[in-house]
């Protein structure tokens, strides 16, 4: 069984059920964990990370990864986006999700512009630890964020030098 263990879904041609479906049987891909996509152009992810341009964000389409999981359940498994900034509402939203069937959490520090040692952004990882479900982020400390700025956390994470080599430029 081969399972794709990151796959985007989202409503845009590149990306959309059909296209990902197609995909998947070309590559002999049984499984697939689904994340809602369709935020941001990755063709421009220099300039989003640079803050030349900025991706759409929000609305999140967690319901193009819900009907796609509806169409084929044997197939899918999906994680729920939240917007950090919206506070306790993030948190009572992906609470839902999860009562709802879907299997993880999946933050997206670039398109929502948040950092991963916001107070929701805890509280996000509190809920999956209390729930058993995977936490899930693009590896980005905060979107403006350079391994100088981020050193002060260097005490406080065991995998130090591979969080930072892979959190900042």
């Amino acid at each position: 069984m081969i399972i794709d263990a990151h796959a985007h879904v989202s409503r845009e041609d590149y990306g959309n059920k059909e296209v990902l479906l197609s995909q998947m049987r070309e590559a002999g891909i049984d499984k697939t964990i689904l994340v809602p996509g369709g935020m941001m152009d990755a063709r421009k992810t220099t300039g989003y990370l640079l803050q030349r341009e900025q991706p759409k964000g929000d609305p999140i389409p967690n319901e193009v990864v819900d009907e796609l999981i509806a169409e084929h359940p044997e197939r899918f498994f999906g994680f729920h986006c939240v917007n950090p900034n919206q506070g306790a509402t993030a948190v009572e939203d992906f609470q839902k999700a999860v009562a709802r069937g879907k299997k993880g959490l999946k933050l997206a520090p670039v398109i929502h512009r948040f950092s991963l040692a916001s107070d929701t952004v805890k509280e996000l990882a509190k809920v999956c630890g209390e729930l058993g479900v995977p936490f899930y982020t693009h590896v980005i400390f905060h979107p403006d964020a350079s391994k100088t700025t981020i050193s002060f956390w260097k005490p406080l994470w065991e995998l130090t030098s591979s969080s930072k080599r892979h959190c900042a430029g």
